[in-house]
């Protein structure tokens, strides 16, 4: 079995790269000191599968040579090197040594190849222009072969070599196409989407000075981003190259918002929020991948069910006909689902009707896989839409299941190297014009900060509870639009143990509740092996749906004590496992995220993420997972809507970009963002699936 099995077809190879050493000191500015806070996120939404962009190892029949760390490390981010040393070849490294494609040896042909999957990754088609291109370059609509060769060409420049600046000077000297005079025009235009220049590449100055000659005006304008998450510091690292003031506004007294990567079990790096890359194929978060040198394990459906009341695993046979069964009522699903909103009904009652005579030991794995679907949507199937809760499943990302060696927060707080961060600053009040002259945002003690814009990246559980007021209020479009999304909940009770008394060739294994209901069949149903990617005796259980609520009721020691006793009965031990340390996320309780990540809820549709990403009177902006219709309740889609808001901001202050689209366009009919596929790849899937 293998979710993360390589799918046949051309694989967009990496050429040599150094990151270089000026760079990774930079990053030691914000990577060098955490600070534990008991709360994070589950890991980007586990859901996607085709092939990486990076050398990929862990696949039996690819898995040739053994890709190592780096040359160099950031303090502060210290690397196990145990898992080095033990995981030796199954290590994703960010990038490897293959002659072959150094980029000045690349025949024609191949140049070609990798400049049109450049542009697939890039989420464009490699031999037409994009409605949004048309508009931007009208002039090319009768001859869109010229302008697609030199697109195509300078994202493929880029994708060979993201470790560095990408100069016009480059592209000029490089890029073969018949119209010249252009080129420029689709360097900025690429450069100012996000598609090339972007993120943490060493001699970033140039860019900045290159933005800042454009356009002296931007020298002048202060943009204040409120929160340091994955969205905040994308778009504040963004629009710093860009040219602009900017200063971050975080509550916490630390990076990373519901990405949280802690050290408070013995020292090793665990991820408490966010933990699953799931998939680098057009993941925006490649380049930074890439650019960090940082290094993954690959993850998969290596893993087994256990019955929690006898402790005997669950028979092949039996899992494999309750997948099947599962699979075909999610299918038949989509048959009932309706046209209109009004008629929208919930997934959990749509199956409920669904579910025929069933023996007393398929419906407790039917349960199981309940539970497995109710970690994937962060909430209680009973609440999801129907017709909606899968609209993003045809915008997967490609490739392996990865899980980072050093933690979630290696990839994210190094974003805020140049940036000035306040923290402990919780923002009470946000004020704006309805003429968009100023924003202005007061925090808990009365102090005010201002800036000619603003971007909000509060979590949508925040927004629903009304912490932050905002004058005048937020329009009706948007208001409705966070009350109709769901934001659901994952926890996790982590506990590091004095020795390995599970199978620790496992990447985890679940367990079967037989005396489990709705309510508590995601309590405790799955556990993450840390032994396998981290090389410490540590296990991480899940708390999906209902469950993931009812635990923070209860008391860490009672929890614990609970995970003991149920490892003690499948494991058939004789005495209890010794816990060395513990720690147990209250991610609802946690006032600055109050849950985990967002949903479609029954009545909702792709369209309230879009109101929810609207700009207001082009000063006031928003970003984060729920704005983002295409990948919500990932760290990916948080980033990537950054990287949307620094495009709008900067249209705002430079008119004559205006042209290149870039918001969110639906129709406005439409409730969904695609065609949905038969059957979504999550769903029935055993390897864990969402923000684990």
């Amino acid at each position: 079995m293998g979710l993360n099995k390589l799918l046949d077809g051309a694989e967009y190879p990496v050429i040599q790269s150094e990151v270089s050493k000026e760079l990774l000191t930079e990053c030691t500015k914000v990577a060098g000191g955490r600070m534990d806070i008991n709360s994070k996120l589950p890991d980007d939404a586990s859901r996607r599968k085709r092939k990486l962009n990076v050398e990929s190892v862990g696949a039996e029949d690819r898995c040739s040579q053994k890709i190592g760390m780096s040359e160099y490390s950031i303090p502060g981010l210290k690397v196990n090197e145990r898992a080095k040393r033990s995981a030796g070849s199954k290590l994703v490294g960010s990038h490897s040594v293959n002659d072959k494609y150094k980029e000045l040896d690349i025949a024609n042909d191949e140049r070609d190849r990798q400049d049109n999957e450049a542009a697939e990754l890039a989420d464009f088609n490699p031999y037409e222009m994009e409605e949004f291109e048309k508009a931007y370059f009208p002039e090319y609509v009768e001859c869109e072969c010229d302008y697609t060769e030199a697109r195509n060409s300078i994202l493929g420049l880029w994708k060979r070599n993201p470790f560095k600046f990408l100069t016009l000077k480059k592209v000029f000297n490089m890029v073969q196409a018949k119209f010249r005079q252009d080129i420029e025009r689709v360097y900025w235009f690429l450069t100012v989407r996000g598609h090339i220049n972007v993120g943490l590449f060493s001699n970033s100055e140039m860019k900045t000075a290159m933005f800042r000659h454009l356009d002296h005006m931007k020298n002048s304008k202060k943009i204040l981003i409120l929160g340091a998450g994955a969205a905040g510091l994308a778009a504040g690292n963004q629009l710093h190259q860009f040219g602009y003031q900017v200063q971050v506004l975080e509550a916490r007294n630390r990076l990373g918002g519901r990405v949280h990567t802690s050290e408070s079990l013995g020292g090793s790096l665990i991820d408490f929020g966010a933990s699953i890359i799931t998939g680098l194929v057009g993941n925006p978060l490649d380049e930074l991948f890439r650019q960090l040198s940082l290094v993954a394990y690959p993850i998969g459906e290596n893993g087994v069910l256990y019955n929690r009341q006898s402790g005997e695993v669950v028979s092949t046979r039996l899992d494999s006909q309750v997948s099947e069964m599962f699979d075909q009522m999610l299918e038949a699903a989509v048959k009932q689902r309706s046209d209109s909103l009004e008629t929208d009904r919930s997934l959990g009652l749509v199956l409920d009707e669904l579910t025929g005579d069933l023996s007393q030991e398929k419906g407790y794995v039917l349960d199981w896989f309940y539970a497995n679907l109710e970690y994937a949507c962060a909430t209680d199937l009973s609440a999801l839409s129907n017709n909606c809760w899968d609209q993003d499943d045809v915008h997967e990302f490609a490739g392996n299941h990865l899980m980072l060696v050093n933690g979630y927060s290696a990839m994210i707080e190094p974003l805020a190297r140049d940036l000035d961060v306040a923290l402990n600053v919780e923002v009470k009040e946000v004020r704006y014009s309805e003429f968009g002259k100023k924003v202005v945002m007061m925090d808990q003690y009365g102090r005010e900060y201002e800036g000619d814009a603003a971007l909000v990246t509060l979590p949508l559980g925040v927004l629903k509870g009304g912490e932050c007021r905002f004058k005048p209020e937020l329009p009706v479009e948007k208001q409705m639009a966070i009350q109709k999304l769901g934001f659901g909940l994952l926890n996790k009770i982590i506990i590091r143990f004095e020795k390995v008394f599970w199978d620790k060739d496992v990447d985890w294994f679940g367990t079967v509740n037989q005396s489990s209901g709705r309510k508590e069949r995601g309590h405790i149903y799955l556990f993450w092996n840390m032994q396998k990617f981290s090389q410490t005796p540590i296990l991480v259980a899940l708390c999906a749906g209902e469950a993931a609520h009812r635990i923070e009721e209860r008391s860490d020691c009672e929890l614990i004590q609970e995970v003991i006793r149920v490892l003690k009965k499948i494991y058939k031990l004789k005495r209890k496992p010794v816990a060395v340390s513990s720690a147990v996320t209250r991610w609802k309780s946690d006032q600055y995220s109050r849950g985990s990540y967002s949903y479609l809820a029954v009545g909702s549709t792709a369209q309230d993420y879009v109101a929810l990403s609207m700009p207001i009177n082009d000063h006031l902006f928003f970003a984060g997972e729920a704005t983002n219709p295409y990948h919500p309740a990932t760290v990916a889609g948080a980033y990537q809507s950054g990287l949307r808001e620094a495009r709008r901001i900067h249209q705002t202050f430079c008119p004559k970009e205006q042209n290149a689209n870039c918001g969110v366009t639906f129709r406005k009919d439409s409730q969904r963002l695609a065609p949905k596929p038969r059957i979504s790849k999550k769903r029935s899937k055993r390897v864990p699936q969402p923000n684990s």
